[in-house]
């Protein structure tokens, strides 16, 4: 296990030094994250969905998944909510602190890492995660975000318009590809298949480099030194995973569940967030900067957590 965890780690820190050196800029992260986004992890999906033996098993395990990660991400919203209402920070930040603790990064940096510890079935259970990430993001997530603007009023239209954008996502489509040729029993060309597997290869190595590339380490310190980001940080990544690991705990439920959830809650918050956050007018500046932070501490307490997942449920 650690053997796996060194080689994601050296490809985050091979994307740090790339940066430092300008080898690679930060923009042309954005060329690789399209190239991630539509093209490797689509693949990765497809692939290790479609050659999966489908089974009753499968099924519920997929359905119990998503539903309790959308469980999840509320008691993450409820306990969010509360604690830094008694912490009796601004308002107007409060929108954007709970969206960066609920919504995690489990697609770009979740699938690979599931996929790494977790084998094909890890995957296919983050892929329920994400869509249950996908669908609070754009439904819940509008409505924290709208919470502290006064001239906007709800509008369940436009609410519902807004969480079908989910199913645009090349990632959910893929998945969505890769399950109708599970269940329709379609069996791919060895070179379809072959062109799949290897290009879901490049995945793994190349969105840990991206997430390298994002650390800007001279700032990294400065920000450091805000309390608020360090207690946001903290319990995104510590916190919150622990209360839903006791909560899963005792739920009689598959091991690879209930590990999928408490390993994607763990997740460091998503780089959506800045752009929906800037989208609504609230703090996106915030928003980024806790993405860059999470992102570097969770090379960290994901090793943590996958050692206490594998210690007490797996």
């Amino acid at each position: 296990m650690y053997a796996q965890f060194f080689v994601i780690f050296a490809y985050v820190v091979s994307g740090i030094v790339l940066r430092q050196m300008n080898i690679i800029s930060v923009e042309a992260v954005t060329w690789f994250n399209k190239l991630i986004l539509k093209f490797a992890l689509p693949c990765m999906l497809m692939y290790n969905i479609a050659v999966l033996e489908v089974n009753d098993n499968v099924i519920n395990n997929f359905i119990t998944c998503l539903c309790l990660t959308l469980l999840s991400f509320a008691v993450c919203q409820m306990y969010a909510y509360f604690v830094y209402r008694l912490r009796k920070y601004p308002h107007s930040k409060r929108g954007v602190i709970e969206l960066s603790i609920i919504i995690p990064n489990n697609g770009f940096m979740g699938f690979p890492i599931a996929f790494a510890f977790f084998d094909d079935m890890g995957l296919v259970m983050m892929v329920a995660a994400n869509i249950a990430m996908n669908l609070y993001l754009y439904s819940i997530g509008y409505i924290i975000l709208d919470r502290n603007n006064t001239n906007v009023k709800m509008n369940k239209w436009n609410l519902i318009r807004q969480t079908m954008t989910v199913f645009k996502n090349p990632i959910i489509i893929a998945a969505i590809i890769g399950f109708i040729i599970l269940f329709a029993g379609i069996e791919l060309p060895v070179p379809v298949l072959d062109y799949l597997e290897q290009g879901s290869g490049i995945c793994t190595p190349l969105s840990m480099i991206c997430i390298g590339i994002n650390i800007p380490v001279r700032e990294l310190f400065s920000m450091l030194k805000t309390r608020m980001i360090l207690e946001v940080a903290v319990d995104k990544l510590i916190i919150t995973p622990f209360i839903v690991l006791c909560a899963m705990y005792f739920l009689p439920i598959s091991p690879i569940v209930k590990a999928i959830c408490v390993l994607s809650t763990a997740m460091p918050t998503a780089v959506v967030t800045p752009a929906l956050e800037e989208e609504k007018g609230q703090d996106a500046v915030l928003g980024s900067k806790l993405v860059v932070v999470t992102s570097a501490f969770s090379m960290v307490t994901i090793l943590a957590c996958i050692s206490i997942i594998n210690l007490l449920i797996m």
